[in-house]
C-alpha cells in the first residue's frame, strides 16, 4: 500500500491533464460540496461537470462511465426541479430514508448492470475493466436517483462507489480524477452525517 501511495504521489507531481478533465475536476468537487451542504445550486454546477467528463471518459475508453454522464445530465435537470418543487403542493422536497426493499432493489440493480452492460462491453468493445466499470455505473445510477429524491442513503452508495472508482481511474492514467474521487469519499461522508443531523432537527 505504501509503495502505491509513493508511486501515485510521484506521478501526481508530474501530472499532465486535459483542460476538460481539469474543468470536470473543479466542477465535480464544487457540485458535491454543495450537495453535501444540501444546497440546490449544486445541480447546475453538476451539469457542467458531467458534460466535461462525458468527453474525458470517451477518450480513455470507459464507455459505461461515459454513458453514465449523459444519465447524470438528465437527472441533474430533474433533481434541480425536484429539490425546489418536489414536495407536497410544489414545496421543497424533504430528506427521507431508503426502505429495506429499496436496499434489495439497489443490490439487484448493481449486479444486473454489471452483467448486462459489462458482458457486451467485454465481448464487443475494447473497454477497460468492463465489469467493474459497469457495476460502478449501476451503483452511480442508483445513488443519483436517490440524490434526486433527496434520500439520505444516497451518500452511503456514493462512499462505496467513489472508493472503488479511485483505483479504476488510476489504472487508466486519470490521476487528477482519482484524486477527485478520493476527495468525494470525504465529502460523501460529510454529506451523510450532515443530512442525518438535519433529519433529526
Amino acid at each position: 500500500m505504501d509503495s502505491l501511495v509513493v508511486a501515485f504521489s510521484r506521478e501526481l507531481a508530474h501530472l499532465e491533464t486535459s483542460p476538460l478533465e481539469l474543468l470536470g475536476f473543479v466542477a465535480t468537487l464544487l457540485n458535491v460540496w454543495l450537495m453535501a451542504r444540501n444546497k440546490v445550486v449544486g445541480w447546475p454546477v453538476g451539469l457542467v461537470a458531467v458534460a466535461a467528463y462525458s468527453v474525458v471518459n470517451f477518450d480513455v475508453k470507459l464507455y459505461a462511465d461515459m454513458l453514465l454522464q449523459g444519465f447524470f445530465f438528465v437527472t441533474g435537470v430533474a433533481g434541480w426541479y425536484d429539490w425546489k418543487f418536489g414536495g407536497e403542493q410544489r414545496t421543497e422536497l424533504p430528506i427521507s430514508r431508503l426502505s429495506r426493499r429499496g436496499w434489495a432493489l439497489t443490490a439487484v440493480a448493481v449486479v444486473a448492470t454489471s452483467v448486462l452492460l459489462g458482458g457486451p462491453f467485454h465481448l464487443f468493445t475494447n473497454a477497460a475493466n468492463p465489469f467493474l466499470d459497469s457495476a460502478l455505473a449501476g451503483a452511480s445510477v442508483v445513488g443519483q436517483l436517490l440524490l434526486v429524491r433527496r434520500v439520505l442513503d444516497n451518500w452511503l452508495i456514493w462512499i462505496v462507489a467513489d472508493m472503488l472508482y479511485v483505483p479504476l481511474f488510476i489504472s487508466r492514467g486519470l490521476l487528477l480524477t482519482a484524486l477527485l474521487y478520493a476527495f468525494l469519499v470525504v465529502l460523501a461522508t460529510k454529506g451523510y452525517l450532515d443530512w442525518k443531523k438535519e433529519m433529526a432537527l
